[in-house]
Formats: C-alpha cells, sequence, structure tokens
C-alpha cells in the first residue's frame, strides 16, 4: 500500500507534464490534450531525463499509441518519470514501452546525482500487460531490455502474445532470483519492478554482469551478444583428472565416474560452485550409483567396487567383485544389477558390502546398460536390442522378451515404458506392458545417441561431443525433440528439478540450469533422414535429405508439416525445384533429376555424373552445379530424361551458386564471389572476383550480394558491375556465418549452431542486427517461402518458423 501510494504522489507531481505528453496517433480525434486517471513508470538505466518514449499495443509494432518525454529533474525520485493514460491500457493486453535518448543522471547508479549528466544514445525497451502497468510502480530498465532482447523476433514476426510472455519469464529466471512484485513467482512482471540501486543483491549473475549493458546502451552499442549470454542458463565446471563419464547425485553430493581418475566426490550445495572433498582409486569407472552411504562402481575390467562414501572427504573402497568387464550398475535392497558387456546381466548380492558375491548371470549379446522396473531389468544389449530380464529369482535371472533395435547402448524406464538410446538410429520407445513381448512403438530421430536419462516425462538424451537434447515423451508414440543444450562432451548425466549433472568426458563435472523454457519461435517440425538443403514450389518443400536422398514434404499447414514421399540417392546435398522437375545435387554421384509432377511419388528421370556436387540452381533451361574443386558446371536440361554438361568453369571449391539473368555467382571458398557470364553456356566466363575468407552461401537484392563468410561474418558487395565488385560493408556475427535468406528488407543468417540472426538491411550500406532466435538444432541451409522461414537440420530435419513480415 506504501509503495502503491508513492507512485501515486510521483503521478500527481507529473500530471501537468503528463497534459501535454499523453497524445495518440490512433485518429485525428485522439489528437487532444488527455486528463483522466494515469499510470505512472520511470525510465532507468540511472533515471534518464528527457527521453523520449512510444508505447506500442501488440502486435502493432509500428503505430505508437501514446508518445511523450520523460520528466526532468535534479531530485532523483523525480526524475525520468511518464503517465500513461488508463483508458488507452487494456487489460490482458500486451504493450511495448520504448524509450530513447535522453540523460542519465545517475549513470553509475549510487543513488547521487552525478556532477556530469550521461547522454543516452541507446534505446530500452518493456513489454508489459496493461493490468500490471496500472499497478503503477513499473520501471523500463536494463533487464526489461534483456529480456525484450530475447523475444524482439517474436514481436516482429507477430506471434501469439502468450508465447511471447512465456519466452520473457524464462529470461526472468536467468536474470533475477526474488519475487519483486509479490505474485508467488518470478517472471516477466518482476523484471519491471527491478531497481538499480536497490535490488542489485536480486541478480543472478551479480551486479558486474549488468554494468557492462547499461555502457552499452548509454554508447548506442550492440547488446546482442550480452543479452544472449546474461539470459543463457547458468553452468559451472569442476575439472576431474581423468574422463568423466557418468555421475550420480544424492544428498547434495555428486559422485562422478571418472575413468581412470577414480570416482570424485563433490559437495554440491551450491550446484554452481561444486566443491571437490574426496577420490577413490579406479581404473576405469564407467559408472556410478548410490545406495545409502555406499556408492557402487562399474570398474569396467575390475569389475564392480563398492565405496563407503559415509565421510565424502575420504572414501574407500570396502568391497570388490570381479565381473569381467562392468559397464554400469543399478542397486535395489540387497543385490546390484550389473551390465557386464559379452558376458550379459549380472546379479551380485551386496548385503554385506566388504564381501560381495555374484548369484546369477543372464546371458546377452553386449550388456551396455541395464535398468529396473518390477520384478524384471532391461538391458540395453548392443544389436541384440533390448532384453528384458526377469529377475524374480537372483539367483537364475531370464530373459523373457527382446524388442528389436539396432544399437541399443543405454536404456531408461518411465511410467511402463523403455527409452533406448539407439546409437546412430536416435531413441526407440519400448512398451512394457507386457514384458515377454516388449514392442517399439515410437521413435525420434536425435542423431547419434550415447546416453539418456528421464524426469518429469522429459528425455533428456547425450550425443557424440554435443551436449544434450531435451524429447517430450508425454505421449511415447510420438516423442518429439523440444530442444537442444550444446554442453561439450557429454558423456552422462543425472537430472533433478532444474539442475542437470554432465559427465562431460575430459572437463570433467558440469552442472547446468535446465529450468523449461519453452521454444515457441519454431511452430512446426517434420523428422527427415538428414536435412542438407531445401526448395520449395507452391505447398511443398523438396528436401535434399542426405543418406536419404530427396523428401518431400507438404507445407500446406506450416505447422504440421507432413513428409509424404521421397525417392533415393546417395547423398542429397543440395535442392532445386522447377515445374514437374526437382534437382538435387548428390554430391560424388553428380546431379539427379526426379519426376515430382505427384510430390507423393516422387521418381528418377536421369542422372549426370559429376565430381562433387554442393548446390543446384535452375533457370531456364539449365542447371547450374556448384561442384566442388571440378568449380560451376552447367547443365542442359531442357530433356530432364537426358541432361547434357554444356560447359566447365574451373574454380578452387565451388561451394554455393545463385543464377540471375546471365550471371552465376559462385561462393568458391576461401577463393571468395566469383562472378560468372554464363550467356553462352558452353563457356562460361570468370568476369568479377571478391576476395573474402570463405564464402560459404550468397544471395542477391539489385546491385548488391549479401555473403556469409565464415568467420568473417556478414559481407555486403556493390555488384553494380558485376567485373569489379567491391566490398560496401561488413557486419560480424557471433560465430561463423554459415547460411543466408533474405524477404524485403530483413535477411536471415545462420550463425553456424542453432542461432538465427536477423539483420535489417533496408540500407544495405549500414546492416544492423536487429534480433537472433534459439532453434532446436543446427541447421545448414534456410528458405524464406510464403511468410514463413525453413531451416534444414541435420538432425531434427525440417524447422518451421515465421518471418518477419515484409515491410
Amino acid at each position: 500500500m506504501r509503495c502503491k501510494l508513492y507512485w501515486k504522489s510521483l503521478a500527481l507531481s507529473v500530471l501537468l507534464l503528463s497534459f501535454f505528453i499523453a497524445f495518440t496517433g490512433c485518429s485525428d480525434d485522439d489528437d487532444v490534450l488527455y486528463s483522466g486517471a494515469t499510470s505512472t513508470g520511470k525510465a532507468v538505466l540511472g533515471p534518464l531525463c528527457g527521453a523520449d518514449y512510444k508505447v506500442f499495443a501488440y502486435p502493432d509494432m509500428k503505430n505508437p499509441i501514446i508518445t511523450g518525454k520523460t520528466s526532468v529533474s535534479d531530485d532523483l525520485s523525480q526524475a525520468g518519470l511518464f503517465s500513461l493514460p488508463d483508458d488507452r491500457l487494456a487489460d490482458g493486453w500486451l504493450y511495448i514501452m520504448e524509450v530513447t535518448g535522453g540523460t542519465d543522471i545517475d549513470a553509475d547508479d549510487d543513488g547521487v546525482i552525478d556532477a556530469a549528466a550521461t547522454p543516452n544514445l541507446g534505446t530500452i525497451h518493456l513489454a508489459l500487460q496493461g493490468e500490471t502497468i496500472k499497478k503503477e510502480g513499473f520501471r523500463v530498465n536494463i533487464l526489461s531490455e534483456l529480456a525484450y532482447q530475447t523475444v524482439s523476433f517474436m514481436l516482429m514476426a507477430g506471434y501469439p502474445q502468450s508465447d511471447v510472455i512465456a519466452r520473457m519469464n524464462a529470461a526472468a529466471s536467468r536474470l533475477i532470483n526474488q519475487d519483486l512484485d509479490g505474485n508467488g513467482q518470478i517472471d516477466h512482471k518482476d523484471l519491471a519492478y527491478w531497481e538499480p540501486v536497490n535490488n542489485r543483491g536480486a541478480l543472478v549473475r551479480g551486479w558486474a554482469s549488468i554494468t557492462p549493458c547499461i555502457d552499452a546502451v548509454h554508447n548506442n552499442d550492440d547488446l546482442f551478444s550480452l543479452a544472449v549470454d546474461r539470459t543463457s542458463p547458468q553452468s559451472a565446471l569442476a575439472n576431474t583428472p581423468g574422463t568423466a563419464l557418468n555421475v550420480a547425485v544424492d544428498g547434495g553430493f555428486a559422485y562422478v565416474a571418472d575413468a581412470d581418475g577414480g570416482l570424485h566426490v563433490f559437495d554440491t550445495t551450491d550446484p554452481f560452485d561444486p566443491v571437490l572433498l574426496g577420490t577413490a582409486a579406479m581404473d576405469r569407472a564407467r559408472d556410478v550409483v548410490i545406495s545409502g552411504t555406499y556408492a557402487f562402481v562399474a570398474d569396467d575390467a575390475e569389475g564392480l567396487k563398492i565405496v563407503d562414501a559415509a565421510d565424502p572427504s575420504d572414501p574407500q573402497v570396502v568391497g570388490v567383485v570381479d565381473t569381467e568387464k562392468a559397464r554400469a550398475v543399478v542397486v535395489r535392497g540387497n543385490y546390484a544389477y550389473v551390465a557386464d558387456d559379452a558376458n550379459g546381466l549380472r546379479v551380485i548380492d551386496v548385503a554385506d558390502p566388504a564381501n560381495p558375491q555374484i548369484v546369477g548371470t543372464a546371458p546377452t549379446v553386449k550388456a551396455n546398460d541395464v535398468a529396473l522396473f518390477g520384478d524384471y531389468a532391461c538391458v540395453a544389449d548392443d544389436v541384440g536390442g533390448l532384453k528384458v530380464v526377469d529377475i524374480t529369482d537372483p539367483a537364475n535371472p531370464q530373459v523373457v522378451g527382446t524388442a528389436a533395435t539396432e544399437d541399443a547402448s543405454s536404456a531408461a524406464i518411465a511410467d511402463g515404458y523403455a527409452y533406448v538410446a539407439d546409437s546412430a538410429f536416435g531413441i526407440k520407445v519400448v512398451d512394457l506392458s507386457d514384458p515377454t513381448a516388449p514392442v517399439v512403438v515410437g521413435a525420434a530421430s536425435t542423431g547419434f545417441s550415447r546416453s539418456m536419462e528421464v524426469f518429469n516425462r522429459v528425455a533428456y538424451v547425450t550425443g557424440d561431443s554435443d551436449g544434450f537434447k531435451m524429447v517430450d515423451v508425454s505421449d511415447p508414440a510420438n516423442p518429439k525433440i523440444i530442444g537442444t543444450r550444446d554442453e561439450g562432451d557429454t558423456r552422462g548425466l543425472w537430472i533433478g528439478d532444474n539442475i542437470a549433472y554432465l559427465a562431460n568426458g575430459y572437463q570433467g563435472l558440469k552442472v547446468t540450469d535446465i529450468t523449461y523454457e519453452p521454444n515457441p519461435q519454431v511452430i512446426g517440425c517434420v523428422n527427415t533422414a538428414d536435412a542438407q538443403d531445401a526448395a520449395f514450389q507452391d505447398d511443398y518443400a523438396y528436401v535434399a535429405d542426405g543418406a536419404g536422398g530427396l523428401a518431400v514434404v507438404d507445407i500446406s499447414d506450416p505447422a504440421n508439416p507432413v513428409l509424404i514421399g521421397s525417392a533415393p540417392s546417395t547423398f542429397a546435398q543440395g535442392a532445386a525445384v522447377q515445374g514437374d522437375y526437382a534437382y538435387v545435387a548428390d554430391g560424388g554421384d553428380g546431379l539427379r533429376i526426379f519426376d515430382v509432377s505427384d510430390p507423393a511419388n516422387p521418381f528418377e528421370t536421369s542422372v549426370l555424373d559429376t565430381d562433387d556436387a554442393n548446390i543446384v540452381a535452375v533457370s531456364g533451361d539449365y542447371a547450374y552445379v556448384a561442384d566442388g574443386s571440378a568449380g560451376l558446371r552447367v547443365i542442359d536440361v531442357s530433356n530432364p530424361y537426358s541432361p547434357q554438361l554444356k560447359g566447365t568453369l574451373d574454380t578452387r571449391s565451388a561451394y554455393d551458386v545463385t543464377v540471375s539473368g546471365d550471371l552465376a555467382y559462385v561462393g568458391d571458398g576461401m577463393d571468395g564471389l566469383i562472378i560468372v557470364d554464363v550467356s553462352d553456356p558452353e563457356n562460361p566466363d570468370d568476369i568479377g572476383v571478391l576476395d573474402t575468407f570463405f564464402a560459404d552461401d550468397i544471395v542477391l537484392d539489385g546491385n548488391y550480394a549479401y555473403i556469409a563468410d565464415g568467420p568473417q561474418g556478414l559481407k555486403v558487395a556493390d555488384i553494380s558491375d558485376p567485373t569489379a565488385p567491391e566490398q560496401k560493408a561488413y557486419l560480424d556475427t557471433p560465430n561463423s556465418c554459415r547460411a543466408l535468406a533474405l524477404s524485403g528488407n530483413y535477411l536471415y543468417a545462420a550463425d553456424n549452431g542453432p542461432d538465427l540472426i536477423i539483420v535489417d538491411v533496408s540500407d544495405p550500406l549500414n546492416p544492423v542486427e536487429i534480433a537472433w532466435v534459439e532453434t532446436l538444432n543446427v541447421f545448414y541451409r534456410l528458405e524464406v517461402h510464403e511468410g514463413y522461414l525453413y531451416l534444414a537440420s541435420s538432425e531434427l530435419g525440417l524447422q518451421v518458423l515465421k518471418a518477419v513480415p515484409a515491410p
């Protein structure tokens, strides 16, 4: 109540100011002075005096409904204020406040007016619903700007308000750790009540993480990389001397099976500051599980070792049993169950930890892992699939059922289903309702899958040196990838409430925040074998699907793309479509042509051998193939059943080709952009060259070419004179710019990972990074088609996002 009265008094103090600034732009009738009830907010890095503010009613991000200037005062409590008319604010509606310029009278946020004010050259935003604005006391501040950065693409593209809010809530949980608005949870609303002088203790990563962000706004510097870092999951790393292969957590301690580094015990009272307490020597610790005060370690060729960990600072091996090659272990009651490689499943009596005894064995092909349910054990049995073993009689375990999988490396059980990490074949879901007849009911193409855990109906699947993927298994028959985390060489993991403990190979123990963060930007996804590229025509996507050949996807409903047809090839890398034919750059097998007049039943009409077909473009009667070290190939495809090679231009490493009129633009790796006159198809002639670091992809727009130049980011070239292309602009990207797509004034850039960068190129000579998107997985090519953005992802197939509407 005191806070409410305080802000009401501030509202009265700026009421006269509101008479002059509370104009709206909705109609001629709105250009009148407003004198009704108002709600007062504040613009603060330190207090921003005389700043311009605008308010937008989402989803209209172009026409402000309210404009004005913030108050000017030499009193910190009265500076930077602005009032909004309540009758312009609808409950439940999302509004975007934008504050630009002004002067900061307390730039160091020490609560004392500075001797000289700091000019503010940048802009900050706040996204908040009408009913929260009316509570008053809200602030447009640096934290609200960081959260805004995470949703700027969604706001531009017009995503549903609920999705925008969910994304901001996730960002809020990474920025602050206190419920500042008192609604019982940490969400985006708390950001609006954060204040830099009095609420520094609420920052997850401390005040030092925020000051560079404030400086960036003051100077109008790029805030993108800082926003990505501050709103990314928190993590911590504790190095170990060996190779961390698995981890178990119990009672505030993490136990790491560290191969020849032994078993390490860490205090994880503060998960993001793990402290090594003690170590027990091992030969090659592969797995560990905790039962009571004992750690049970699968120690490879030295069998099962039992460690008394009652004193975590001094763990001691108290029992050993030789099992030939212990790879994994679980414990229930007085028995340990060991996956013992070619020796199958071992059942060990551990009632006396100092004297463990093997009491039973169930032969299998190659037992890699074991999990228990009821009176049964499930064994991930390599090429032997998933074995179900009856362990009712520990002395006589019997294999009673098998589910066929290709290369089972790990297994986890939840809610009557077994989840199998099936190596190069993704994951399989097995119904265990009849243990004697287990059956595969679902699968997901997650790429190489090494191990997994299931927690709260999400499967966490480790891969091949690329962290882990999160798979929604709430519908076991239709597991759906919902996210990916590139955390390095994750070998094993243990999942708890919002925290993952990772055995990260040579890095050691890594602890990371896995607070569920919805990724509503990706509105659709269809799994294909190995998507490398895609071409579009009408309601269909023609996907160059790696070893899966040509895949045809119905995209009439972009949120629910459906794979409807396919045709084999060796390794499809690039795709183009024209009329009734699709053209596939098939690596070492050259150019393949497919009849797609019936999209559900494509068939090959011909193939023309080339050296290393990477990408293909088609224009009229000719196909242009970027053929690696063989250069540019010009192929007559006027007869799709008998393509003819017409001309070749030798280049060093043709990776990409785009055609406009009589000119072909070749991305030639380290030899840069090569412009080729193809008016005579039999004699293609290179007429212009622009040196770049590594030209990987090219898109054209009038007199300009945009070049994805690897680690040197985005290059903009003037090609008005094709004989003398000239670099005119450059935009650094955080990682390595690999692929591009253009829609109107917006350029989309794949930055060598799951991140997508959106660049405003309305002025090609001044490209400006305006938004970023975290997608579900690494992608290689992208295209915009009829208002949607499609990403070709090797592991996930085709991802679909909404594109920003063209101006």
